[in-house]
Parts: structure tokens; sequence; C-alpha cells
């Protein structure tokens, strides 16, 4: 993909591309625990990834893309 994804074009890639595209090209924002899941922000264009993993399992548990409520 020679170019950032827009939401929409995101959201309709398949679960794989969708992390590919994350881990290459989005900017990491950071990150925060809670219990025995670690949750990791990303920017990408105009809108946010989050990944959350199983600390315990060491594995991706989700990933979820979206705005920022506050623009």
């Amino acid at each position: 993909m020679s170019q950032l994804p827009s939401f929409f074009e995101f959201t309709h890639l398949g679960e794989e591309e969708q992390y590919d595209v994350t881990f290459k090209n989005g900017d990491f924002v950071g990150t925060s625990e809670k219990g025995n899941k670690k949750f990791v922000l990303y920017k990408l264009n105009n809108f946010f990834v989050e990944i959350i993993y199983d600390i315990e399992r060491n594995s991706i548990i989700s990933l979820t893309a979206f705005f920022n409520p506050k623009k």
C-alpha cells in the first residue's frame, strides 16, 4: 500500500492486513495495562487503532479502529 488507508479502507482490509498496516505505518501513541491485558494505541491518518494483548499468553486478543471523539 503506497499511502495510508482511510478509515473506511482500513476497516475493509482483512485482519492480517490491518495488523500489517498498523505495525508498519502506525504512529505509536502509548500503552496501558489492566489485569492481564495490555492496550497499545497507534495513530493512522485521522483515526486510531487499539490492539489488546493477553500478557500471560503473549498473544493478541483484538484490534479495534476508531475515530477520536474529542475533535
